[in-house]
């Protein structure tokens, strides 16, 4: 048996648009194939930047990479893994079909070690898809821009037959300062032909170095029987535990060693943090302590060069929010695997969604279609595997301004709540909606949330927020979105300016503050200006395409309201 191994995919490959839809019968996927004349690009990139003229295609393109393996790998298991493409991905390995993913921002991986060629050239192509479409999660119709193409890694993972497939480390403050108790999941998998005896033992190190456990982290005698999984839970104690905070983010390292029949197969080292954040009443607490949520909505957007950060400028946004005396970003969707690790580092809480944004909405039969469940909760299991260990994260959010003002909605949004909670148990669920007092599924999350622009209408907004909590009376309300555009630049009176954008925010933010007896957070819409799909000529905000929401725009230029906000979290 052997250990774990990670070869990078990135860099150059090879891309062909294909409009008419005919790279399958043309072959393309066959490794004899000659690509002449395709473009070379680079892995991770979004489409849309490789050519001008590529700027909002949609539709089918192909990516061709070849690539070789070291043969002392195949006494591993083999799993390539996207980190993430827009939207639908099919794939194939020296002409094998390996599988088919729906889904934009959810990672992905394959089992490929029966297609590999472990002597030779190995060609993988991938096929990807981001055609708008109903029953597509989201149907991209509009939101925000449908960037397309293999935008985050692709890496070849030798992982050993019996291994440690999955870690869920569980941990909180101790009653009156005791001993912080530790909790472990852990999925081992034996992918084998013989069953397997197997033990595991574990350590923990933290901001002052090795930890000191009040019981040993162990399991052993254990046994897996041949191609199946088993989960194992050892249990212990943090003497003296530092606390993860925005103030002080502590963070854990746990070492986890796997042995089967004796000898060491697997290594796994996991971090996490020691926190509890929870909802009682109408009020949120982080370790015990009420906390008022205040944080930014942000779009993976990059000026030039969508979805991929050209080198700092996602620890900058993530710096940029903590600076203006925030505590949350909220993304629509699942973010880059490095954001939630900046923000484990920096003390940032995210609020966590999967993309389920206008479902229902454009055609109510979405809530009935199989595609749109089996999308939407693939995307959950996904987001609560990949992050359940992030303490930054807080708060599960199963989806978006869809059609909740129908009964429809109530089945799906249901079987989502549920999921998750049955995924894990430790963090509160929410939903978005746009109906106000109009919503019909309030009452089936731990935290109903709202999203609103009045302008300088504060009279009215507080009224239509005071009717959304009287849906729910006993549960916290969260804004997550409420904002004013404008165009940097422009001064004075009059709607688009930054002095308006700036005045605006304020008297919003004053109006929701003054009920934070039970209105519990408030997030701005948004971090950075960002591109949007086409809307109707007709369209009421000030750009069709260019969305001037942010208090920076998209190149990260600060408006007035960056100030504002930071002097007025600051005096909170």
């Amino acid at each position: 048996m052997m250990g774990r191994v990670i070869s990078s995919l990135d860099g150059a490959w090879q891309f062909q648009i294909d409009r008419g839809e005919k790279g399958e019968e043309r072959g393309w996927f066959e490794p004899a194939y000659e690509p002449e004349g395709w473009l070379g690009v680079d892995v991770p990139g979004s489409w849309d930047t490789y050519l001008d003229g590529l700027f909002g295609f949609a539709g089918h393109c192909w990516y061709r990479k070849i690539f070789e393996t070291d043969p002392e790998w195949q006494n591993g298991r083999a799993l390539l893994r996207f980190e993430g493409a827009n939207y639908e991905t099919t794939v194939w390995l020296n002409g094998e079909l390996i599988g088919v993913h729906r889904g934009g921002f959810d990672p992905f991986e394959f089992d490929v070690t029966d297609a590999l060629n472990w002597d030779g050239e190995n060609v993988l192509v991938a096929r990807v898809d981001n055609w708008p479409r109903v029953n597509r999660v989201p149907n991209s119709l509009a939101g925000w821009w449908n960037y397309g193409g293999i935008y985050r890694s692709v890496k070849l993972l030798i992982v050993p037959g019996v291994r440690i497939a999955d870690v869920f480390v569980r941990a909180e403050p101790g009653t009156d300062g005791a001993v912080a108790p530790l909790a472990v999941d852990v999925t081992v998998a034996n992918d084998t032909d013989a069953a397997v005896e197997v033990a595991i033992s574990a350590t923990v190190s933290g901001p002052a170095g090795a930890a000191q456990l009040h019981d040993p982290l162990a399991v052993d005698g254990v046994t897996i029987p041949a191609h199946s999984e088993i989960v194992v839970s050892p249990s212990s104690g943090i003497v003296d535990a530092a606390l993860w905070s925005p103030d002080s983010p502590n963070l854990y390292e746990l070492q986890m060693s796997f042995a089967a029949d004796g000898t060491q197969v697997d290594y796994q080292t996991v971090r996490f943090g020691v926190r509890k954040f929870e909802v009682r009443g109408t009020r949120f607490y982080l370790n015990g302590e009420p906390i008022w949520l205040t944080g930014f909505n942000r779009h993976e957007e990059y000026a030039g060069v969508g979805r991929v950060d050209p080198g700092g400028v996602l620890e900058q946004d993530i710096r940029a929010i903590k600076e203006m005396n925030g505590n949350l970003v909220r993304m629509h969707y699942q973010a880059h695997p490095d954001m939630y690790d900046l923000c484990d580092e920096l003390g940032l809480m995210c609020f966590s969604e999967i993309p389920m944004w206008q479902v229902g909405v454009k055609d109510l039969n979405e809530w009935d279609s199989e595609e749109v469940w089996q999308t939407t909760e693939t995307m959950m299991r996904t987001l609560v595997g990949s992050l359940q260990n992030h303490p930054s994260v807080i708060i599960w959010s199963v989806g978006n301004e869809c059609a909740t003002n129908k009964d429809e909605a109530r089945p799906l949004i249901q079987h989502l709540a549920d999921l998750t909670r049955s995924l894990d148990d430790t963090r509160p669920v929410a939903y978005v909606g746009m109906y106000g007092p109009d919503e019909v599924v309030n009452d089936l999350v731990d935290i109903p949330c709202a999203n609103g622009y009045p302008g300088f209408n504060y009279a009215s907004f507080a009224e239509r927020v005071e009717a959304i909590h009287a849906l729910q009376p006993e549960k916290p309300l969260l804004m997550t979105e409420f904002g004013h555009e404008c165009v940097r630049g422009l001064h004075g009176e009059g709607y688009g300016t930054e002095d308006e954008q700036a005045e605006v925010l304020e008297g919003i933010w004053r109006t929701l503050h003054d009920r934070s007896d039970w209105l519990a957070g408030t997030i701005i819409w948004c971090l950075a200006d960002y591109w949007h799909m086409p809307m109707k000529p007709d369209f009421h905000w000030m750009n069709r395409m260019y969305f001037c929401h942010g208090v920076m725009t998209l190149d990260r230029k600060p408006k007035m309201a960056v100030e504002t906000v930071k002097r007025m979290w600051g005096d909170e």
